[in-house]
Parts: structure tokens; C-alpha cells; sequence
């Protein structure tokens, strides 16, 4: 938000021709330094270049008060009150600061320009950089601890990565240190730094996954492991005709004669790319299309899968599917269908509270039943528009707490809904099998009944986290959804030729989806309309190349390709008994092992795909069913619904990926989801569904619910 728009300093001379590239003195906060504005004033004069003085308060100054923890509401206007103040004086010292500079740069007859805005650092004064194309930068840190720098990164690095120009960095530094500062790291330096570098490698993450996996891949396999490949007909395994241990199956599969022990490294080696590849992703320590890569490099470099397998591991149905909802999500947005799409959805919801507590809980229910995915990818780009206008309604530039209220809130509905029928997602479908195969088949109307009462309790819950977390940290604490949502709908064009055709293709997806996903799966469709957007000339190939995030694409395609490695070499059924098999007895009978299944199962999910996480402990906790004494139902459907929390990484579900890769700004481009959004608040709410589970299904209604 701009506080201060640009103004020549008061008393100083003309500012200079536009034609003249001013230095830009990037001041904040944390960052200012009377000697680094002399010096700059200094460097201006001397290549006779006006100066453009940049003052950024930091958006998140007030998070560190002791007063913004307090959320009881008898605290709410003294909450406020000490918040707003202390912005003020915040404010206020910026406006001192760059007063003094411009006192500093009339003295010695230079030009100069100030301006005040709030935000981040580094993105605002990017945006001020692009805008005025300067010809020199100058900055200083912020001096946080090593360790904050090495974890999280440095705005000042941002800044130097993006900027076009010389940016001069410790400006106020003598001559010689400045130098040492400019100069690059040594090569073993950025070896051990946890800090990304210019080229956007965390060097010391990458070194701890390659620590990691090397000694994975040098030690000999357990013994266990060894066992298990060499059992026959394993429960929970699914083996070729004409084999009856894991070890004969993969011999049969690549085609080689390798004994137990070899089946078993491979089988260590998948575990390790799964978590080397997971430690790469949630840090970002390489480019997130380098590590889709990687993967699939892995998997070939050891003969996990032949190269046949590998590439079609690598496109399965899902992974068309996630890039046809992007693709029709760019289409919906660029005829203006998602604008009216998503103003049908919001007509009834009026403020956030009606948003989280109303609109969440219907988006799940109706999850249940349609296309999760599908409903993910029409409602967030709506969404972004209604973020972008009720910033610009009330003068803010950017408010990323309710940004990431409004998308990861249908996120997280939408996850939750999952359990609500069958026809919700595959992992439901493969628990029907199950159940089915063990002699106690489900209908689908039972189904929704232990279901759909869970669904509606757990996304009312996962509404009113977001709220309660969220909320005190908005720039605007009362959006008016209901003003916006009238006003642009007041505004709403007459249907176009384009956005009619968009329409029948979306509405023909769906159709596919409900009627016949059983012969066209879901990839299927959307590749279908991929085609008909191109032909009908709704939109181009360069808005596909350029509005589809393919590395997000890349990164579903690796986790199935790491999820077909994990099943073909037994690794997912033995981290499966593994971990059941370390439960302690207490946890391993009646109710207690319900408990203890569906927590590892929603820990598992956020690695792998839910339906492979279904698919590989499904039987196995299955035939433990009869020896605890546990209806077969409860313990099935409670690891079908724990399946379902996939809230914490982007690979563990569709609806991850989708809201992260259109997590942007509709304006600005500027990132509003991060990968560590998804850690900080997914964790809570997979904590709060399964407590929900726990509490409010497997000792609450189900105990009244008739069990066959």
C-alpha cells in the first residue's frame, strides 16, 4: 500500500530529466543507515544522477510485539488500538528518515524523490526497481541472526538476484570491505550454506539429501526387508501371475535374476529417493523441475523400472489430469468464466465469517460428490479476483494473510470432503474393493452415512482454525465479500462467443467426469478439452506454455512415478508393517488400533498419493481386523477417511498442486502461497481432522450406528 506517493524533497533542486536514470536508496524498517545515505547522496552527486530515496515498512513489523498474541475478545480494541499506533509511529519514523536523506541531498544541490510503501522488502522494491528503472541500487542488511538468513533466505538477496542493475549492497562499508562483501562466496562456502543463492540452490540442503541418500544406497539392506521380499503371496502386495514372492516379481518385471538381498537394496534405495526427493521439494533447495527430473534420473540410474516404466509412470492419468485443470483454469479466467462461476458460488456469502463457517463447509459436502479437483480449480482463480478487488476496494496493495485465508481454505474443504461418498476419489473406490474382496461389502449409501456427518463436522472445524488464525493478521479484518461480489456482478459483461464455448467445455468435462470416469478416467476429458480451447481458438498455445505451471505438473508426475517404484519394489508395504508393527500392544487392539492406522495413514498421505497410500496398507491393516477384534468397517473406512488429510505437502493431493501453481497475484504476479504455508498451517489442520475423527466418529456417532 502506498503511503507516500513519489515527491520531489522539499527545497531541493529540479528533479532531473526523466531521461536519467536516478539511484535508488533502498531503505526499510530494519534497514537504514545514515552512513550508507551520505554515501549514496555522495555517488549520486559524483555521476551527477537524481536520487530516488525508497522507504519499505515492513508489512509483518507488528507480528513481533508482545500485544499481537493476545486473541481473547475483550482484548480485540486494545489489540487493535496498540496495532494501529504502533503503524503510526512506524510511519512516522519512515517519513523522519527519508527527510533527513532529502535534507542530506539538498545540501549538496542533488535531486531527490521519496517514497513510502508497505509490504515485503524485496517485492517492493523489485516493483519500484522495474518501475523506474534506476540506474545503481544501494542497501543494507538487516543483520538477523545467521541462522534466520540460512533457513529463510535474505530480501536483500532477493534483490540482487532479480535486479537488472548494480546493486550495491553494505554501501556504508569502507572501500575494501565492500569489495570483500561483493565478492563472491567461496565454492565450499555455498557448499555448506543453508541460504538460497543467487542461482537458487540451497547448497548445504542439497548436501544433506545426497549425505542421505548415499548412505541409504551403500548399507546393506534390514533384514527384515529381506524377509519380506522373499515371503510368499505377502498380504497387501499385488503379484504377476505366474510369481509368488516380491523378489520373483520384480525379476519378472526388469527382466533380470537378481536374489533377495539385491530386491531389497532396491527396495532401501526407493525408500531413500522418497525422502531425499521430499526434502528437496519442501525447501525448494533446487529448482522444483530439477527435482521432477531427478526422480525419474534416479529410478533409471538404478534399474528401479525399466525406462518403459519410468515414462509411463511418469504420465498416468493424474498427471494429465493436473495439467488439464490448469490449463482449463487458464482458459475459465481468460474468457471471464471463473469470474462468473465463482460469483454464482459467493452470491450468498457476505463476510468472512459467513465464508468460513458457511461456505467451506457446503464447498466439502459438495466434494463429497463431485470433483474435488475440479472445484478447487474453478474457485481459486475466482477467488484471486475477489482477493485483488477488496485490496483495491479499501487502498491496499496486498494483504497475503486473506489471500492465503480464501485459497487454502478451499484447499483444506476440499481435502476434508474426501471421505464424503465413494465416488469422491480413487482411494475411496480402492477401500470398496477391499471391503468387497474381505466379504463385507459397502453400498454407497452406507457409505455416506458413516461419512457425511464426519465431513460436515471436520470442515466446520478446519473453518473456524482458518478464521482464528488468520484473521488478526489481516490488513483488512472485515472484508466485505457480499459488496464486492454485487459490484462485479453489476459489471458482468454479456456472454461472449468465447466464454460460451469455455462454458460447454467445462460443463462437458464434468459431465465426462460423473458419467464416465470409469471409461475415460479423468485425464482423459481434459486432454479433450485442451483441444477443443485450442481449436475454438479460446486460447493460444502461448497462454498454455505460459499460464500452466508444467514444474508443478513435473512434480505430480515424479510422486506417481516414486509411487509406482514404492509398490513394484515392496518399499511402501514394508514402511506400512513397519510402523504398524512398532505400535506398542495398547495401540494394536479395538479402537486404539483404529486410532494408530489412520494417523500413520494421514502422516503417509502427505508423501504419497492417496490412493497408493490406500492401496498399499489397505490389506494390511485389514487382516490385522479379525485378531484386534474390530469391525472391518471402521478400521477401512477410518484409513479411507485418514487418507484424505493430505494438508502439509503440495504431492500429497491434486488440490495442493493446483492451489499452489495458481497461488499468484491476478495483477502483480507476486507468489500469495508458499511451500511453507502449506507446512505451518496444513499440520494443525490434519491434527484438527484427525481428532475429528477420533472423537466425533470413532467414539461418537459410530458407536450408535448399526454395523453388520
Amino acid at each position: 500500500m502506498v503511503t507516500g506517493g513519489p515527491r520531489e524533497a522539499e527545497g531541493g533542486s529540479q528533479v532531473a530529466e526523466q531521461s536519467v536514470e536516478p539511484v535508488l536508496l533502498a531503505l526499510s524498517t530494519y534497514r537504514r543507515s545514515s552512513e550508507l545515505a551520505r554515501n549514496t547522496v555522495a555517488l549520486a552527486k559524483r555521476e551527477g544522477r537524481p536520487l530516488l530515496v525508497a522507504f519499505v515498512i515492513d508489512e509483518n513489523v507488528d507480528r513481533y510485539l508482545p500485544y499481537t498474541d493476545v486473541v481473547s475478545a475483550e482484548h480485540l480494541e486494545t489489540l487493535t488500538r496498540g496495532r494501529n499506533e504502533f503503524l503510526a509511529e512506524c510511519k512516522r519514523a519512515a517519513e523522519e528518515c527519508i527527510a533527513e536523506v532529502a535534507g542530506i541531498a539538498r545540501a549538496e544541490g542533488v535531486a531527490c524523490q521519496t517514497v513510502v510503501v508497505s509490504g515485503r522488502f524485496g517485492i517492493e522494491i523489485q516493483k519500484i526497481i522495474d518501475e523506474r528503472k534506476p540506474a545503481k541500487v544501494t542497501l543494507t542488511r538487516s543483520r538477523r541472526p545467521a541462522w534466520v538468513l540460512q533457513l529463510f533466505g535474505s530480501p536483500v538477496d532477493y534483490v540482487v538476484e532479480h535486479a537488472p542493475c548494480p546493486v550495491l549492497v553494505d554501501y556504508a562499508l569502507e572501500e575494501t570491505q565492500r569489495g570483500e562483501a561483493r565478492a563472491p562466496r567461496e565454492w565450499y562456502k555455498a557448499l555448506f550454506s543453508f541460504r538460497k543463492s543467487t542461482e537458487g540452490v540451497r547448497g548445504g540442503v542439497v548436501l544433506l539429501a545426497a549425505i542421505f541418500f548415499l548412505a541409504m544406497s551403500l548399507t546393506p539392506p534390514p533384514r527384515g526387508l529381506v524377509e519380506l521380499v522373499s515371503e510368499d503371496n505377502p498380504v497387501g502386495y499385488s503379484l504377476r501371475t505366474g510369481t509368488t514372492t516380491i523378489t520373483e516379481n520384480v525379476n519378472a518385471i526388469l527382466g533380470t535374476k537378481l536374489d533377495a538381498t539385491q530386491v531389497a537394496q532396491k527396495a532401501k534405495i526407493m525408500v531413500a529417493i522418497l525422502c531425499a526427493a521430499a526434502l528437496l521439494w519442501a525447501t525448494e533447495a533446487i529448482p522444483l523441475g530439477a527435482t521432477d527430473l531427478l526422480v525419474g534420473a534416479l529410478l533409471y540410474l538404478f534399474y528401479v523400472l525399466p525406462l518403459d516404466a519410468i515414462s509411463k509412470a511418469y504420465m498416468k492419468d493424474a498427471v494429465f489430469f493436473i495439467f488439464g485443470v490448469l490449463a482449463l483454469a487458464a482458459g475459465a479466467a481468460k474468457t471471464g468464466l471463473d469470474r462468473r462461476i465463482g460469483l454464482l458460488f459467493l452470491r450468498r456469502v457476505k463476510g468472512l465469517k459467513s465464508f468460513c463457517f458457511v461456505f467451506l463447509p457446503l464447498l466439502a459436502v459438495s466434494a463429497g460428490f463431485l470433483s474435488e479437483h475440479a472445484l478447487v480449480a474453478i474457485l481459486v482463480p475466482v477467488l484471486l479476483r475477489v482477493y485483488r478487488g477488496i485490496c483495491d476496494a479499501h487502498g491496499v496493495r496486498a494483504d497475503r494473510p486473506l489471500a492465503v485465508l480464501l485459497i487454502l481454505g478451499v484447499c483444506f474443504a476440499a481435502n476434508q470432503g474426501g471421505p464424503g461418498s465413494p465416488a469422491a476419489g480413487g482411494r475411496n473406490a480402492i477401500m470398496v474393493g477391499y471391503l468387497k474382496d474381505y466379504g463385507l461389502p459397502i453400498s454407497f449409501a452406507e457409505w455416506v452415512m458413516y461419512a457425511m456427518p464426519f465431513v460436515v463436522v471436520v470442515s466446520f472445524c478446519v473453518g473456524a482454525y482458518m478464521y482464528f488464525a488468520l484473521r488478526r493478521r489481516m490488513t483488512i479484518p472485515r472484508p466485505d465479500f457480499s459488496a464486492y461480489v454485487r459490484k462485479e456482478a453489476e459489471t458482468l459483461p454479456r456472454w461472449s462467443a468465447r466464454e460460451i464455448a469455455m462454458a460447454l467445455i467445462v460443463l462437458m468435462v464434468v459431465t465426462l467426469w460423473v458419467t464416465a470416469s470409469k471409461r475415460f478416467g479423468l485425464g482423459g476429458p481434459c486432454m479433450f478439452a485442451v483441444v477443443l480451447m485450442l481449436v475454438t481458438n479460446v486460447v493460444s498455445w502461448k497462454d498454455v506454455q505460459t499460464k500452466v505451471r508444467f514444474d508443478v505438473v513435473g512434480l505430480y508426475a515424479a510422486a506417481c512415478a516414486m509411487g509406482v517404484g514404492l509398490k513394484v519394489t515392496g518399499a511402501s508395504l514394508w514402511l506400512a508393517r513397519n510402523t504398524v508393527g512398532m505400535l506398542p500392544e495398547s495401540l494394536a487392539q479395538g479402537s486404539s488400533l483404529v486410532v494408530a492406522t489412520s494417523a500413520f495413514t494421514g502422516t503417509l498421505t502427505n508423501f504419497m498419493s492417496d490412493g497408493a497410500t490406500v492401496a498399499a496398507i489397505g490389506p494390511v491393516v485389514l487382516s490385522m481386523a479379525s485378531v484386534s477384534g474390530i469391525h472391518l468397517w471402521r478400521l477401512g473406512l477410518a484409513c479411507s477417511f485418514s487418507s484424505s488429510f493430505a494438508n502439509i505437502l503440495i504431492i500429497g493431493t491434486p488440490n495442493n498442486a493446483i492451489a499452489y501453481a495458481a497461488g499468484t497475484d491476478p495483477e502483480t504476479g507476486e507468489r500469495l502461497i508458499t511451500l511453507r504455508d502449506f507446512l505451518v498451517l496444513g499440520l494443525p489442520v490434519t491434527l484438527i481432522a484427525l481428532a475429528v475423527l477420533w472423537g466425533w466418529a470413532l467414539f461418537g456417532y459410530w458407536s450408535w450406528l448399526p454395523w453388520p
